[in-house]
């Protein structure tokens, strides 16, 4: 549809997936970007990725958010906990909003019951249904439906521009050499490792 305002649910080759359905949403910014996370779906999850060879879970809402028009920047999980503070009641979960089980790992929501993600090592960009357990889960909206951005940046982050929702951010992180990669996304590891 030409005028953003749904989306055709489509693998990385293009070809529809099994439960393909077009979603409507109500901003071009942020259909644009889940065409965007979508149109990945079999890419390889790479630690630290942030382009079409290998995503992890931020760099591929990174890339899908700044890609369509939103200058995200790369963030990490715990930039965008920290730099998009509107909170999301389940209630109101919308297209586009970022869905954190702890504050190591996010998914995107994509409207019609499901989420885009990028896993863990060994696995690819996926699109998955929304389960009762995401329903527990931090949610935070970046773009409000009219385009205007949740962007705050916190007392750690330096240059950002609320504007276009670029950030700079002093949040780093590296992968700890006793925990493995698949391990990453067990809580208790992400805790214990990544303590601000």
């Amino acid at each position: 549809d030409s005028s953003g305002k749904y989306v055709p649910v489509n693998n990385a080759s293009g070809a529809p997936l099994a439960s393909s359905q077009v979603i409507p949403v109500g901003n071009q910014i942020i259909a644009k970007a889940i065409q965007i996370a979508v149109g990945y779906v079999g890419v390889p999850y790479v630690w630290g990725g942030y382009s079409p060879s290998g995503f992890d879970c931020s760099g591929l809402i990174s890339h899908a958010y700044t890609k369509a028009g939103f200058n995200m920047g790369r963030q990490t999980t715990y930039s965008m906990l920290d730099n998009y503070k509107q909170v999301v009641s389940p209630n109101n979960l919308a297209p586009g909003d970022l869905l954190f089980p702890h504050d190591g790992h996010v998914l995107m929501y994509i409207g019609d019951g499901k989420v885009v993600e990028a896993p863990y090592t060994g696995a690819t960009v996926r699109v998955v249904p929304l389960e009762a357990r995401h329903y527990g889960l931090t949610i935070r909206r970046v773009l409000n439906s009219d385009g205007t951005s949740t962007y705050v940046p916190s007392p750690a982050t330096s240059g950002g521009s609320g504007g276009s929702g670029s950030a700079s951010t002093g949040t780093t992180y590296s992968m700890p050499s006793d925990v493995g990669s698949d391990e990453l996304l067990e809580s208790k590891n992400i805790k214990k490792k990544y303590k601000k």
